[in-house]
């Protein structure tokens, strides 16, 4: 999913150490790259809920939702970090969904395991 939109965006990707040499460059896995504005996104480890089984079609972490084909038409994203924005501003722009951010682990473990309206 993330390779198509930096392909039709033409982002390159580079994975790697990376370190600021001048401005505007940096060498990153080994090369001198220059850009206007560099992302340096340095990853993220998703957390799973007591109770709540990652099954991988109804509840999913950060590494089977970028597989969804079909999308959705709603999610609870749990985590309104820069994760969670991120995944929710991909699903609404992307995918036409419409998704919710929770933050509150006991009020989004409640929603998900019961399938409750949420209050969060």
């Amino acid at each position: 999913m993330y390779l198509g939109y930096l392909a039709r965006y033409g982002i390159e990707l580079v994975s790697g150490r990376a370190r600021v040499l001048d401005p505007p460059a940096l060498e990153a896995a080994g090369a001198r790259i220059e850009a206007d504005f560099f992302v340096l996104a340095t990853g993220a480890r998703p957390r799973t809920l007591p109770g709540v089984t990652v099954d991988g079609r109804h509840v999913l972490i950060n590494e089977g939702v970028v597989d969804l084909a079909d999308g959705c038409e709603s999610l609870l994203i749990v985590g309104a970090g820069v994760s969670g924005c991120e995944f929710a501003s991909i699903f609404a722009d992307t995918l036409q969904a419409h998704p919710s951010l929770g933050e509150s682990l006991q009020n989004a473990a409640r929603v998900i395991a019961g399938w409750l309206p949420p209050t969060i």
